[in-house]
């Protein structure tokens, strides 16, 4: 069962490390949509402060997916009677922790799409969106 656990733990941070790497990807393209809008003379001063603030939330939920890949959901079996009870509260404890990682990268990506619409804004919605945004 703690293997399960383990299993299912690994799977959610892997997934929130390539979702994280591609907002990473995005947040690049759009730098140089931004350095090009500035070139023209465009005021890209509100997509640079949301550039700023999505890679706040980035880093945050880097972090958190960090400290959650070195949890450990282990079962600890006091008596027969109470097991049912110990099985149910690491899982708990696994769901909360996961949903609190999963809020960050939700956190992340809404602030990278922020900076998408300001860029949009900038530059016109043709020639901003870099690609879709990745799901979790």
């Amino acid at each position: 069962m703690d293997e399960n656990l383990t299993k299912v733990n690994q799977n959610a941070v892997e997934r929130c490390n390539k979702v994280l790497e591609r907002l990473e990807a995005i947040i690049a393209k759009i730098k140089t949509r931004t350095d090009e809008a500035s070139a023209q003379g465009r005021d890209v001063t509100g997509v640079l402060a949301a550039i700023v603030s999505a890679e706040g939330k980035i880093t945050d939920a880097k972090t958190a997916v960090a400290d959650q890949s070195n949890n450990a959901y282990i079962i600890v079996i006091g008596s027969e009677s109470n097991l049912g009870q110990s099985i149910k509260a690491t899982i708990s404890t696994l769901k909360t922790d996961l949903k609190g990682v999963e809020a960050k990268v939700k956190a992340a990506k809404d602030a990278v799409k922020d900076v998408l619409k300001s860029l949009k804004l900038v530059v016109g919605e043709s020639e901003a969106t870099p690609s879709a945004t990745p799901t979790i």
